[in-house]
C-alpha cells in the first residue's frame, strides 16, 4: 500500500492514477458547461423580466427629486436651479424672504419626471438668524410629518404608497466665494440628519486657480472637523444669466473675457457633473438617504407618542364617563357642595354688585342649600369686681 501510495505521489501528471468510478474529464467538463448554461440562462431571464417590470413602472408612475437650496444671501441659489434645467425659473425680484416652491415637469421618452425646487431666505435678507434658521428645518420636520399622517392614514391607495414624497431628497448649502464662516457650519449641523447635503462653492469666476484650491481644501477640513456627513464633496459652479445661447458659449461675459459655466475639466465650471450627480448617478442614493433620514424621524416620532408626559397622562387620569360617575355620588356632591358653594356664591354675589344687581343668581347659588357660616358666639361679659 505505501508503494502505490508512493508511486502515485510521485507519478507524472500525465500518469496520475484515477478512481474506476470517477467521471472522464471530459464529462464532468461538460456536465459542468451544461448545468452553468442553465443558470446563465435563468438567471438572464430573471434579469431581463425585472427590467421589464420596473420600467413599466417607470412609466406609469415615472420618478422625481425634491431639491432644496441654502446658504448666504446673493450667491445664486436661485440661478442655480435655472442652469440646472436650462429653464427660466426666478422668482419675483428681490430678495427672497419666504420658502418659494417650483415644481417642473419633464417628458423623458415616455417616462414623466418632476423636479421639485425649494428656495429659501439667504441668511443676512432676514434679521433674526434664527428664524432663518428655524423657517429651513421647519420646513424639512413638515415635510416628514406630513409624510407619517399619510402613512398613518386609514384610507390611502396603492398609488398614494408608491409614489409617496417623503420630503426633500437633497439640499445644496452655498458657501460665498473666499470664505466658511461659523455660521455656515452651525447652519450645516441643524440640518444635518434632516437630508442629504452636498456643498457647493458659489462665483467660482471670482477666484483664481490657488484661491480656489485653497478654499475646497478649507471647506473640506471645517467639514470633516465639525463632523458634518456631505453626499458629495464641494462642487464648485459659475451660473450663466444667458440660457440660450450654446452649451460651449454659455456663462458669464466680462469686459476681459467669458467664465464658461460648462467647460469641460474646469475646477471652477464643476455644473455638469452636479447635474449629473443629481438626476442620473446618484438620484437612488440621494432617495435611498433620504429614506433613512425619514425612517430615524419617524422611529422619534411613535416613540414620543406612546412615551412622555402626555402619553402617561392619558393613562393614569380616568376618562370622561369615571369622571361622571364619581361626581354622581352623594359622596362626591356633598364634597363639591362644601367646598366650591361658597366660593362660587361669594363671586356670583361681587359680580352681581358690580353691575348693580340686575343679575339673578342661579337657583343653587341663592343661599337655599348652600352651607351658611355658623353664627359667632358672643362672649360674655367678665364679672364684676365688688
Amino acid at each position: 500500500c505505501c508503494a502505490m501510495l508512493t508511486l502515485c505521489l510521485f507519478a507524472a501528471p500525465g500518469q496520475a492514477s484515477t478512481p474506476a468510478d470517477a467521471p472522464a474529464p471530459a464529462e464532468a467538463g461538460a456536465a459542468m458547461t451544461e448545468s452553468e448554461r442553465v443558470d446563465a440562462s435563468l438567471a438572464s431571464d430573471l434579469k431581463s423580466g425585472l427590467q421589464k417590470q420596473r420600467l413599466r413602472g417607470l412609466d406609469e408612475h415615472g420618478d422625481s427629486i425634491t431639491i432644496m437650496a441654502v446658504g448666504e444671501a446673493g450667491v445664486g441659489k436661485t440661478t442655480l436651479f435655472s442652469n440646472l434645467f436650462l429653464r427660466d425659473l426666478s422668482g419675483p425680484p428681490g430678495p427672497t424672504l419666504a420658502i418659494l416652491e417650483q415644481t417642473v415637469h419633464f417628458d423623458l421618452d415616455g417616462v414623466p419626471f418632476s423636479a421639485k425646487l425649494v428656495d429659501t431666505p439667504g441668511y443676512g435678507d432676514l434679521l433674526d438668524l434664527r428664524r432663518t434658521f428655524a423657517l429651513a428645518t421647519n420646513y424639512l420636520d413638515a415635510c416628514f410629518a406630513r409624510s407619517l399622517a399619510q402613512e398613518r392614514a386609514i384610507r390611502r391607495s396603492a398609488t398614494e404608497a408608491a409614489t409617496q414624497n417623503l420630503g426633500v431628497d437633497v439640499i445644496l448649502y452655498f458657501f460665498a466665494p473666499h470664505r466658511a464662516k461659523a455660521i455656515d457650519y452651525a447652519f450645516l449641523r441643524r440640518l444635518q440628519g434632516r437630508a442629504p447635503i452636498v456643498p457647493v462653492l458659489a462665483k467660482g469666476d471670482t477666484m483664481t486657480s490657488e484661491e480656489l484650491a485653497a478654499f475646497r481644501e478649507l471647506v473640506v477640513a471645517e467639514l470633516e472637523k465639525h463632523k458634518i456627513a456631505v453626499a458629495h464633496p464641494p462642487v464648485c459652479i459659475i451660473t450663466a444669466t444667458d440660457l440660450e445661447s450654446r452649451r460651449d458659449s454659455r456663462g458669464r461675459r466680462y469686459p476681459w473675457g467669458n467664465a464658461l459655466s460648462e467647460r469641460p475639466g474646469s475646477p471652477h465650471a464643476e455644473l455638469p457633473a452636479l447635474r449629473r450627480f443629481l438626476l442620473i448617478d446618484g438620484l437612488a442614493s440621494l432617495k435611498a438617504a433620504s429614506r433613512e433620514h425619514y425612517e430615524s424621524f419617524r422611529r422619534q416620532a411613535l416613540w414620543r407618542s406612546h412615551v412622555g408626559v402626555k402619553p402617561l397622562a392619558r393613562t393614569l387620569l380616568p376618562p370622561a364617563p369615571v369622571l361622571l360617575a364619581l361626581i354622581a355620588l352623594p359622596q362626591t356632591r356633598r364634597w363639591l357642595h362644601r367646598h366650591l358653594a361658597p366660593a362660587l356664591l361669594y363671586q356670583a354675589r361681587a359680580v352681581r354688585g358690580a353691575v348693580g344687581g340686575r343679575v339673578r343668581l342661579p337657583r343653587p347659588l341663592r343661599g337655599k342649600g348652600a352651607p351658611r357660616p355658623a353664627p359667632q358666639k358672643t362672649p360674655p361679659p367678665p364679672p364684676r369686681r365688688r
